[in-house]
């Protein structure tokens, strides 16, 4: 069954909600959702999860970004605007952009310089996440940073939220 998204785009189900942008409207409203609300936390918090808010301080624009729907330096711009205008410190903005261009830019690298079999290394022998299968990713937090579902309380992320 094709049932057509908000943007009048098939899929195979029922589209939404969604967590994560998918459209560039949705990745739009997601980096002013980000600048608006989480990047004064980026810097101090940036990895630390909490029961209540599943999101925390990261951004969610990974998934935007990887399929092309952000510029990287469109998102770095908007961070440093937030900067220059007093609403953010100097330690969060530096360190969304040191994530999206250095820590991004890095692995990007290693993926293209190591090929597929990259994601399955392992060299330091640290302990999967407990939901196994292809996608798991080697990782040294704490096993609740692991979970193998959102939260409850992780209903669709705000402005990525699509109800086709």
């Amino acid at each position: 069954m094709h049932e057509p998204t908000s943007q009048g785009l098939p899929t195979v189900g029922r589209d939404g909600p969604r967590w994560f942008a998918v459209t560039a409207a949705e990745a739009r409203r997601a980096l002013a959702h980000f600048v608006e609300h989480r990047p004064a936390h980026f810097g101090p918090h940036e990895d630390a999860p909490l029961a209540g808010d599943w999101a925390m301080a990261h951004s969610l624009l990974s998934v935007p970004l990887n399929l092309g729907l952000l510029h990287p330096l469109d998102v770095v711009g908007e961070a440093e605007a937030a900067y220059r205008s007093g609403d953010v410190p100097i330690a969060s903005a530096e360190g969304f952009v040191r994530q999206v261009l250095g820590w991004r830019g890095y692995v990007w690298q290693l993926y293209w310089r190591f090929g597929r079999a990259y994601r399955h290394r392992n060299a330091l022998r640290t302990p999967r996440c407990p939901t196994g299968g292809a996608s798991s990713t080697p990782t040294r937090s704490p096993r609740p940073a692991c979970a193998t579902r959102w939260p409850a309380s992780a209903t669709a992320a705000g402005p990525t939220t699509s109800r086709g």
